[in-house]
């Protein structure tokens, strides 16, 4: 049995929501791999009736309880699976409840201000910034998408007053990226750092900082490489608001 109604509280429950606990224990393999609509499919109920159950037997979503029943699970693939699904899960939760809803109004306003956008980013990163950059350029915004280490080093000779710079890095490896906004701030462009690292050198040449969460994903491996969704998400985030 996975989960106990006397730890639960019994009366705490609807039918419908103890007709979603029992399915849970009576068939706990195959949980293993049920998402919440094949859930709530195979229990007559709704997916935000399963939700409510989840949640009141003390999990935060059911890759957390996908995550429990994996780890007795005889098969390792469905339990390295669930720890994949739940860091990025972490990652989601963790940079939305970061996120400061003031600073993404206030990115939003330096953006439908100026009259040109100049998007940095080096490496895997830039893939997220040219991404955020097309969104720009099919809201009619002038913007510049730069990744060119030489040209980030000499931002300044393109840079005008109430330009917007906005960086994009990860971890902020890149030393040009302090030679560029340094520039910007001596030639009054306003500043914004998208990043998952707090603290950095960035930031206090930084209008405002966004700041995700960030797990490894190939940890180990020669190149140890973290993932870009937190700065997916603080990017989806100003575009959206912006359309």
């Amino acid at each position: 049995m996975i989960i106990n109604y006397e730890k639960v509280g019994i009366k705490s429950l609807s039918h419908s929501e103890k007709t979603v606990i029992d399915y849970i224990n009576e068939h706990n393999e195959e949980m293993a791999t049920l998402t919440i609509g094949k859930l709530a499919e195979k229990t007559f109920t709704s997916t935000s009736t399963v939700s409510r159950a989840i949640h009141k037997c003390g999990f935060e979503s059911i890759i957390e309880l996908r995550g429990k029943i994996s780890q007795n699970n005889i098969s390792p693939q469905y339990n390295q699976t669930n720890e994949i699904l739940e860091k990025s899960f972490i990652e989601c939760t963790q940079t939305i409840e970061s996120l400061n809803v003031e600073d993404v109004v206030k990115v939003a306003s330096y953006i439908k201000r100026t009259n040109k956008i100049f998007v940095l980013a080096r490496g895997i990163t830039s893939f997220v910034a040219e991404e955020f950059a097309t969104y720009l350029e099919l809201q009619n915004y002038n913007v510049v998408l730069i990744n060119d280490s030489e040209v980030i080093k000499h931002l300044e000779r393109l840079l005008k007053p109430l330009n917007v710079v906005i960086v994009f890095t990860a971890f902020n490896s890149t030393p040009e990226f302090e030679i560029a906004v340094s520039m910007a701030k001596q030639n009054n462009a306003k500043v914004v750092i998208c990043s998952c690292r707090e603290h950095s050198s960035l930031e206090k040449y930084a209008d405002v900082q966004l700041t995700g969460y960030s797990i490894p994903i190939l940890k180990g491996n020669k190149f140890n490489l973290s993932s870009r969704l937190p700065l997916q998400i603080i990017s989806r985030t100003i575009i959206e608001y912006l359309a």
